[in-house]
């Protein structure tokens, strides 16, 4: 039986979006998730909205809205679906030029999101983002000249819930107000290595701060935690507001 209660669609392009925004080659890259009932017009506003990102701008991430999927299981009891994911790198090539551009190309972004994601799993997911074909294309628009653009094409396929063991979710704790909150994290699996993010972003290996003791937060924001173990997938991510 497959995983049940999550949109898993939704769930995945959100967790893309957190990993492409984790990338230290994208601190300049606005990271866009595109909604299946966005418009032109409204993927434009998006853009716009988020044009300038440590000072510089003329290049996007689109993180595009999952669109089909298929079971290429042989259980015909149980569908394990495989779900195919596209992203999006454009630049502006007469701002990327300028001073204030990111000076990196379309095809240069979108080859590194192909690595960065790779290697990379996300709950509810039962092998690590794979290629689809072809993985990489260049796509043509005719009436933007000025825009060039390219698109990663990755599969990632849902996990079985009965074949599937995880490690226990972590359990967020607080005590005190602010600017002085004091915040224990918890997991139920012994050996489990917990991750967490102040900033509201991912946490994983790769992002955010490995717990080993409590600790202090002095401002407004989002705690997230996820715990980690090797032969086991990660729980759902625990998430505490502090305010």
């Amino acid at each position: 039986m497959s995983l049940s209660g999550y949109d898993i669609p939704d769930r995945l392009t959100r967790d893309i979006e957190a990993l492409l925004n984790a990338d230290p080659y994208n601190v300049d890259i606005p990271v866009v998730r595109v909604e299946p009932w966005d418009t032109a017009q409204q993927v434009q506003n998006k853009i716009a909205g988020v044009k300038m990102k440590a000072s510089k701008r003329g290049a996007a991430l689109l993180v595009l809205p999952i669109e089909d999927a298929d079971d290429e299981s042989a259980n015909l009891d149980a569908a394990v679906m495989t779900y195919s994911i596209a992203i999006q790198a454009f630049t502006v090539r007469e701002l990327n030029q300028q001073s204030a551009g990111t000076q990196k190309t379309a095809y240069k972004i979108i080859r590194r999101a192909a690595e960065w994601l790779k290697p990379m799993r996300l709950d509810g997911i039962t092998t690590d983002f794979v290629p689809d074909k072809p993985s990489l294309m260049r796509v043509s628009l005719k009436d933007q000249p000025q825009i060039e653009m390219w698109q990663l094409n990755i599969r990632a396929s849902e996990a079985d819930e009965e074949s599937i063991q995880r490690v226990g979710s972590v359990s967020i704790g607080t005590s005190g107000a602010l600017p002085a909150v004091t915040v224990t994290l918890t997991c139920g699996t012994a050996g489990a290595s917990i991750y967490y993010t102040t900033d509201g972003t991912l946490p994983w290996s790769g992002n955010g701060t490995l717990y080993a003791a409590p600790f202090a937060v002095a401002a407004a924001g989002t705690v997230r935690a996820l715990a980690f173990k090797t032969g086991l997938f990660p729980n759902i991510v625990t998430s505490k507001a502090i305010s």
